[in-house]
């Protein structure tokens, strides 16, 4: 199970129209009985850090299984990836920064501003 998986079945329950992978059907039979879902995306916590928890805390109660992130794993990939719920090789978000060859501009993703030029409106089109 991946990161997307959870976002794909998070965004079904909310009512939105989404092709689920097999892993996503199985978190969405999951969460079919419950009637609020609350996603909670910590960035930067790894699996070890909550296997090194205190034993019997809520969260080492509470884990079911683990999921691996997108790769690269930096904050504006992953949060790009939870957005438009699709994989970076999807959404073109590679990294902190990124060249937009049509428009001949570096960009930062997070912010989605001009990577050199903030205050200057982003020219990409991506519809």
């Amino acid at each position: 199970m991946d990161f997307l998986d959870i976002v794909k079945a998070v965004f079904s329950k909310a009512g939105a129209k989404i092709e689920l992978t097999e892993d996503a059907v199985k978190i969405n039979e999951i969460l079919k009985d419950k009637s609020k879902t609350v996603f909670i995306l910590i960035d930067g916590m790894g699996a070890l850090l909550i296997k090194n928890l205190v034993p019997n805390s809520f969260l080492d109660k509470s884990i079911t299984d683990i999921a691996t992130t997108v790769y690269p794993s930096t904050t504006s990939v992953v949060l790009t990836s939870l957005t438009t719920g699709k994989y970076p090789a999807e959404h073109s978000m590679n990294g902190w920064f990124n060249y937009i060859e049509e428009t001949d501009e570096s960009i930062a993703g997070l912010p989605f501003v001009n990577r050199f030029d903030p205050k200057s409106p982003v020219q990409a089109n991506f519809n």
